[in-house]
């Protein structure tokens, strides 16, 4: 039986065979997680999974989460970012698009999700789609509900006085509905949560998921 840690969902497919996939074999990275975490929830209806997935980063309350969702793209290694503590992956829907970076580090703060959704909005323009889109940066868990709290305070913070010009070129009033984050252990609940709705067969994908995470972050509440 293949060591669960060694696992790749979706093994079949062809963006495997690219150079890029060779960033899989590299524990620091965090692309093999990411692969398996997204390309698992892909086997479920994105209708289902990437509202749920939007209303926990950016709020029960934003417009994306209303958007049509059925039968988008779930794509790893598409935005043509040259990220090197992260993977990043694109969720296309018909009516809007979400940049995902995932990542291990600890210290990406409210610049880096401006950053981010400067990104997630040229998507769109480079399709020429006129689509809204939202980044959404997965981070490692937090160790507490104050961290937890503290952080989420300090981005609010940073986002409503981020200064003008650095690069993203968005209005504050606005980065706030199209950037926000999870934690792996997050994703993690998300994918056991929907399992629980679903076949033996996803069950086990799901089981495969979060041994992978626990592996990568013990002790991580799933």
């Amino acid at each position: 039986m293949t060591d669960t840690n060694d696992w790749l969902a979706d093994a079949n497919h062809p963006s495997l065979e690219t150079p890029i996939a060779a960033r899989l074999d590299d524990p620091a990275l965090p692309d093999r997680l990411t692969w398996n975490t997204f390309h698992t929830l892909s086997q479920w209806n994105t209708d289902v999974w990437v509202p749920r997935f939007l209303e926990v980063a950016l709020g029960e309350d934003n417009a994306l989460v209303e958007c049509e969702w059925g039968e988008a793209s779930v794509d790893v290694w598409r935005s043509g970012l040259e990220l090197t503590g992260s993977t990043d992956v694109v969720i296309d829907g018909p009516d809007a698009v979400v940049l995902v970076e995932a990542t291990f580090l600890t210290d990406l703060g409210a610049d880096h999700l401006a950053v981010g959704a400067d990104a997630a909005l040229g998507l769109p323009q480079r399709a020429d789609s006129g689509k809204p889109a939202a980044f959404v940066l997965v981070r490692p868990s937090l160790d507490d509900a104050n961290e937890a709290e503290r952080l989420q305070d300090e981005l609010a913070a940073d986002l409503l006085d981020l200064p003008e010009g650095e690069g993203h070129g968005l209005r504050e009033e606005a980065l706030e509905h199209i950037a926000g984050w999870l934690t792996w252990a997050d994703v993690g609940a998300l994918a056991v949560d929907i399992a629980e709705e679903s076949d033996p067969l996803r069950q086990e994908l799901v089981h495969r998921l979060v041994t992978q995470l626990q592996a990568r972050f013990p002790g991580i509440d799933v």
